[in-house]
Order: structure tokens, then sequence, then C-alpha cells
């Protein structure tokens, strides 16, 4: 059967709208974790070229998982990960806020637009290689590298939430640790008290985005030198960029501007991976392109020793 153009105008379109994550994922990503840093949610505020929109149908972020199914990673030949691809199941939440740009300088979330929890299989990172590499790092025999952490991309599915993207979105990631996340589980799990630990303090969240200019059309990211943050204690660097971030909201910890060293640009180049997919072309959605909003470094670049 023929369509018609307007029946075929009817017709959604699913595409990537931004789109960070490499193809294919490598072994490992720079990433931070709560229970290393200290924070409630991690985030990215993403910018819209004019014309694109449509309904959020999914977003993707990329986990690096550091914890081992027995022993530690930080502990020479003792990590062991048996059988291999072994998982552990991990709730993570994913929120999408409006961007609160009240003052310009320090964006920040504004309402909760929508919010999805989902429950992931994490895989264990692979067990410690004390022969082709230092005994805590994994080797990874495609491309002779050994790596601490394993990348893992993860999908939160926002069809079922019908929400109209604006032209800006804040992206907040959020899961518990023993210590940090919104709500902390405590000391009193059984994981916390093995060799191992609870595998959730060892899993992060990717900061291994950089930022892509090569479009005027393309998405980026609303600060090219900051991810947000809802930090619970700000003591300062190497937690936090800026000593002035507020905690408490999931604010942009960007560049200093109180004193601190101009040369220090914290996160210039480090941001969240993600992939934001809307549905485009129906009757009520314009059209948007897929345009790409980043790329990635090494491994050797991380910023966590968790």
């Amino acid at each position: 059967m023929l369509l018609t153009a307007a029946s075929a105008a009817a017709i959604a379109d699913e595409r990537i709208i931004f789109n960070s994550v490499p193809s294919p994922l490598p072994p490992n990503v720079a990433s931070e974790g709560p229970e290393a840093y200290a924070y409630r949610e991690i985030g990215d505020a993403i910018v819209f070229p004019q014309g694109t929109g449509g309904t959020l149908t999914s977003v993707t972020v990329v986990m690096s998982s550091w914890g081992c199914a027995s022993g530690t990673w930080f502990t020479p030949g003792t990590c062991v990960t048996n059988p291999k691809g072994a998982t552990f199941s991990q709730p993570i939440t994913m929120n999408i806020y409006a961007v609160d740009n009240t003052n310009p300088a320090k964006p920040k979330a504004g309402a909760l637009l929508a919010t999805v929890a989902q429950t992931f299989d994490i895989p264990y990172r692979p067990s410690s290689d004390t022969v082709h590499c230092d005994g805590t790092a994994w080797f990874n025999p495609k491309d002779g590298q050994c790596y601490h952490g394993l990348a893992k991309a993860i999908t939160f599915d926002f069809a079922g939430k019908h929400l109209s993207l604006p032209s800006q979105i804040l992206v907040g990631i959020a899961f518990n640790s023993t210590h940090y996340g919104p709500s902390p589980l405590g000391e009193s799990k059984a994981c916390f008290h093995t060799p191992q630990g609870c595998p959730y303090d060892s899993l992060n969240v990717s900061t291994d985005g950089d930022v892509f200019f090569g479009s005027g059309t393309a998405s980026s990211v609303r600060d090219p030198n900051g991810i947000f943050f809802n930090y619970v204690i700000n003591s300062g660097p190497p937690n936090t960029c800026n000593a002035t971030t507020p905690t408490g909201t999931l604010a942009d910890d960007t560049t200093p501007s109180n004193g601190e060293p101009a040369t220090e640009t914290c996160f210039t180049g480090y941001h969240p991976e993600l992939i934001i997919r809307a549905k485009c072309g129906a009757d009520d959605q314009p059209l948007c392109p897929a345009v790409i909003g980043g790329q990635v470094k090494s491994d050797d670049d991380h910023h966590d020793d968790n």
C-alpha cells in the first residue's frame, strides 16, 4: 500500500539526537563513582540545536565496574571473577530535569521532567592478571592492554513517559552505595563485611566523553568545562572542581572563579557518555537530525582510582 504525504507524516521515526559513546565500546573508560567521590547524583546538561525535538524514547549511559566476585582490584593477585561474565543486580535511577539557568555561570537542575528506575545485571570486572599486568588489572587479549574496570552500557526506557523534549535537559544518574547516593545503604549489609566488599561501592559512571564541535547543528553539552554533581560533601579538590559548588542540588561543577588557578580546567574533556534517542516525525513532533555529541580518550586518563 502506498503512503500518502499525510499518512507518512504521522509515522514517527526514532533517531539518535545526542551520542558521545564510541562504537565499539572500549574495554574500560574514565569514570567516577558515588562511594569514591561522595555524591548523590552525577549528570550533564545537553543543548539541542534549533529544530531538534520530539518525544524522548531512551537514554543510554556507560558505566565502569571495578568490583570483583571475590578479592579486590587494589590488592595484587586477589581479584577473581569466576565464572567469567558473572554479574550482580544493581538498581539505578535516571532523572531528566529542566535546566535552571537563573545564574548562567552556574546552571543547575530545574523541574524534574521524568524519572526511570531500572535494575540492571552489571558484570564484575575480569580477574587480575599477574603475568601480563601489575597484578591489580585484568588483561584484554584483543588489544594487549591492562584495565582496572570494565565498561558496560545500560539503557533506560523513557518511551512510556511521553516527554516532549525542551531545548535543554539535564540528565542525572543516581544509585546508592554504602555511604553515598540518594539513600546510602549503610554498613549493615552483608557484602560490606566480605573481603571484596559491596560491588556497588566499586561501580562508577563514565566521565570519558569529550565535546564535539564539528558542526553548528550538533547537540552539545551545556558547559564544556563542567560536569553536574549533587555532592554530599564539598571538600574541594580532588572531589570537587570548584570549592564553591553547592551541595544538595545537581549543579554544574565547573572551572573555578574564586581565586583558584585559572589553568585548572578540571572537567574539560570529561563528560558522562550518553546516547539520547527521541521519536520524531509524527504530526505533533518536529523532525530532528541524528547528531554526534562527543568522543572519548584512553583508559589511562581516568579520574577514578577507586
